[in-house]
């Protein structure tokens, strides 16, 4: 019995919503003056210097249990329509899980949601991944990929390069 198969007996058992969620952004740009290319080293760039704002960009989800994942995109619905998308599936979770979502991922949603105007979803119990393999393993890497190398699972397949 793998690691999916308890959690799902553990959430049919307790009729809890699970989410299990990840979130990709895209990086911002600067405008800024500056003397040599080493000026950055420890300097700070300042928010008027800013020309484009870093930005989620696309989120995949699925509830525990479910055989489709769920994907949004702003090129696919547009930033709003995505967002509003996941803020559903947020608004109807329990629990939601991913991997330094605490950190990352939810602050980053919130910020999006409050930026369009949108309300926070219902509360759910966050569980934070990156979080429990810091607490409990001693694993030498604690990335999704290698955390998944390690258990036998199947990871992440596609990489990034915006």
């Amino acid at each position: 019995m793998g690691l999916e198969d308890i959690a799902a007996k553990i959430a049919k058992a307790s009729e809890l919503k699970i989410l299990i969620y990840d979130i990709e952004r895209m990086k911002g740009s600067a405008s800024v003056e500056f003397w040599s290319l080493s000026d950055f080293k420890h300097r700070r760039i300042h928010a008027d210097d800013v020309t484009a704002w870093p930005r989620t960009i696309c989120v995949a989800w699925r509830f525990l249990g479910d055989k489709t994942t769920q994907f949004a995109s702003e090129w696919d619905d547009g930033p709003r329509k995505m967002h509003k998308r996941i803020w559903d599936a947020f608004n109807e979770a329990d629990i939601t899980v991913g991997h330094n979502s605490k950190a990352f991922d939810e602050k980053h949603l919130n910020t999006g949601w409050r930026d369009l105007g949108m309300t926070p979803p219902s509360p759910s119990r966050p569980i934070d991944t990156l979080s429990v393999a810091r607490q409990r393993f001693g694993d030498e890497s604690k990335t999704l990929d290698a955390l998944c190398q390690r258990l036998g699972l199947a990871g992440k397949t596609d990489r990034y390069d915006v």
